[in-house]
């Protein structure tokens, strides 16, 4: 079973329920009803083994064959742009931000999930894995950037004020103690330094009444970012 013969759907999930959702939509697009015989997922080492698993039960649950390839990460998206059509994936595990490159060039497929099937995930994780405001993936897993605070040293801090005083007062106690330590690589982390930028009421675009983002409406000059002001002790507060 093939989607169009010469589309594959992005689809990043682990969860049956996804699986059946994909499985719906891939039948009535490449067999307009007829019943799915096969499903192909391309995945990459870390997450083969717990597709395996879920997909044998799943499959024989339905009288589908699933078949689970290996493929590197790293190369998933470029062999998704060179396969041979009858080789096709149905599914392929992928970043989100491969979302609007694949769309764009016409080798994914949107998804149509129920209400309920949606509500299971957070609404900005469907925003991620959406182009065009049409629905293109589903999260297996969320990341978040978190704070660690050694309690030995400081209190956790409730508000971003007293973090700011927090780790200031410490800073003054020694030249070599650090504030905040943030990840940082030769060329910058905008990841781990995203969460400072939008806590502030930053973000880079903006988006449309139906989801979709908006290239033309920057936020990070926006009049809450605009309101932030360095204190009289060098940190960041919001005015």
């Amino acid at each position: 079973m093939k989607v169009g013969r010469r589309f594959a759907v992005l689809l990043v999930v682990v969860l049956a329920v996804a699986l059946s959702l994909v499985g719906a939509r891939a039948t009535q697009a490449a067999h307009a009803g007829a019943k799915a015989s096969r499903l192909t997922i391309w995945v990459d080492n870390v997450q083969k083994p717990a597709i395996d698993r879920i997909t044998s039960a799943w499959g024989t649950r339905r009288g589908v064959d699933v078949n689970v390839v290996f493929h590197s990460f790293g190369n998933i998206r470029d062999d998704l742009k060179t396969v041979k059509a009858e080789n096709a994936p149905d599914v392929i595990v992928a970043a989100h931000d491969w979302t609007g490159d694949l769309a764009a060039n016409g080798l994914v497929l949107p998804l149509f999930p129920k209400k309920a099937i949606k509500a299971q995930f957070p609404a900005y994780a469907l925003g991620a894995f959406s182009y065009g405001g049409r629905l293109f993936g589903a999260p297996y897993a969320l990341e978040n950037v978190g704070l660690v605070v050694n309690t030995r040293l400081v209190k956790v801090p409730k508000t971003w004020a007293q973090l700011e005083k927090e780790a200031l007062a410490f800073k003054r106690k020694s030249a070599d103690n650090l504030a905040i330590a943030v990840p940082q690589g030769s060329a910058g982390d905008a990841y781990h330094m995203y969460p400072f930028f939008s806590g502030l009421g930053g973000y880079v675009f903006g988006h449309a009444k139906n989801g979709a983002l908006q290239a033309s409406k920057l936020g990070v000059a926006n009049k809450a970012f605009l309101t932030t002001r360095r204190s009289s002790t060098g940190g960041i507060v919001r005015a």
